[in-house]
């Protein structure tokens, strides 16, 4: 997973708050695989893409305090760090902000960032403008490698050490030392300027140091031969070191300063829904089901539908077998039938009166039981009284063009089948 980590100038506050994004060249170097891939230096839409986009504030844009933090719930310790750290603001206590960064000390203090919120309404500009999915904000002393360690780049220094961040300015006269591991990603041939003598602010720092038996710390930004004058001056072991911010290993998300009110507005494409990932979980999975089960109910009624096309054409090629071309059969079974229909209702009536017109007139004893008719053949049902004169009436029929044909039944009647004859 790429992480683009961007640091912030010392007037980004300022320029970033308000307005217009500023054309603003961001140094930036992207982590990719444990190491950066590419530094440089880029206007902010020109940055390469990142999932996880982490800001570097200066080192003096925060003060690091340890204080014991009661063990409350964390929208309860919101509204009562500002009292806990009213002492140590400098500035508008309405526009600072405090900041619980991980883990606890043997001694049960916690680790508190106190800063000017410009600095956070700043990066979250930037970071809604880049739409990461994961932003972190850090300040460069939160990225030391170690406790104590002592950074200078430039005109600027600063100190981590177990009690917070001391940042300083390296401005005394003396003998300047070039330093490569401070010159700017960028390759320009501008480079950290060191007095020859620690400044006040180091010395003082070095005492309490040594006070807590800390006899050695790491250095970036100072070449060998300031780092043993400033040795002997300050009494403890300066161990040059070639660290840069790009270098350092990713900052945790917990120990983003972005907290609080802070955390909820500013997140990435990500993170936004990220507290309803469970319903859209559901949803997507609910989705997923509804799809798969209407494709089967899909396949399920495509089939039926097959298996009752292929049964009713079975069925009309039964009843219709001299229709030789079935397209869609319960049309064409609803056509023939309807023809029957009409055909037999001309058919019923001729067959009836020929038959009736040689039967007795006024037949008193009932010759005639009962007729049938079904395509386009009439079964009259004759009485026993009527077998003598069958053969007569089969005759007359035939020679009318009809074909005629008795049925002897067992009590005596007998069933005369009776057809229009199809001329050949």
């Amino acid at each position: 997973m790429a992480l683009l980590r961007l640091r912030f100038g010392a007037d980004a506050a300022e320029a970033w708050e308000h307005g217009d994004p500023p054309r603003t060249l961001f140094e930036f170097a992207l982590v990719e695989r444990g190491g950066a891939t590419r530094q440089g230096r880029a206007e902010l839409a020109d940055l390469p893409l990142a999932d996880t986009l982490e800001i570097v504030l200066p080192a003096r844009a925060a003060r690091l305090l340890r204080l014991k933090l009661p063990p409350v719930k964390p929208a309860v310790l919101r509204r009562v760090l500002p009292n806990l750290v009213e002492d140590s603001v400098i500035g508008d206590p309405a526009e600072s902000f405090a900041a619980v960064l991980p883990g606890i000390g043997a001694d049960g203090l916690r680790e508190v960032a106190v800063l000017d919120r410009r600095w956070l309404r700043a990066a979250q500009r930037v970071a809604q403008l880049r739409a990461a999915r994961r932003v972190v904000v850090v300040t460069e002393a939160m990225l030391a490698p170690s406790v104590p360690f002592l950074c200078a780049e430039g005109g600027e220094a600063w100190l981590r050490h177990a009690d917070g961040v001391l940042p300083f300015a390296l401005d005394g006269a003396g003998t300047t030392v070039a330093t490569g591991p401070a010159a700017s990603v960028a390759g320009s041939a501008s480079a950290a300027r060191a007095p020859a003598d620690p400044p006040p602010a180091l010395r003082l720092a070095a005492a309490r140091l040594r006070s807590g038996a800390v006899a050695s710390l790491d250095c970036a930004g100072l070449d060998a031969d300031l780092c043993a004058r400033w040795s002997d001056a300050l009494g403890l072991a300066l161990a040059p070191s070639d660290w840069r911010w790009t270098d350092a290993a990713p900052a945790l998300p917990d120990a983003s300063l972005l907290q609080f009110e802070f955390a909820r507005s500013t997140r990435g494409a990500g993170q936004t829904l990220r507290p309803w990932r469970w319903a859209i979980g559901f949803a997507a999975a609910a989705l997923l089901v509804w799809t798969v089960g209407l494709n089967a109910d899909w396949l399920r009624l495509r089939r039926e539908h097959a298996r009752i096309t292929a049964q009713m054409e079975t069925d009309f090629r039964t009843a219709f077998p001299e229709v030789p071309l079935v397209v869609d059969p319960l049309r064409q079974a609803r056509r023939q039938v309807e023809l029957a229909s009409t055909a037999g209702q001309d058919r019923y009536l001729e067959l009836t009166t020929a038959l009736a017109g040689l039967l007795p007139p006024n037949d008193a004893t009932g010759s005639l039981r009962t007729l049938n008719f079904t395509a386009g053949t009439l079964r009259a049902s004759l009485a026993p009284a009527v077998a003598p004169m069958t053969e007569q009436l089969l005759d007359a029929l035939r020679a009318r063009g009809y074909d005629a044909v008795a049925e002897p039944q067992g009590d005596g009647s007998q069933i005369l089948v009776l057809r229009k004859r199809e001329a050949s």
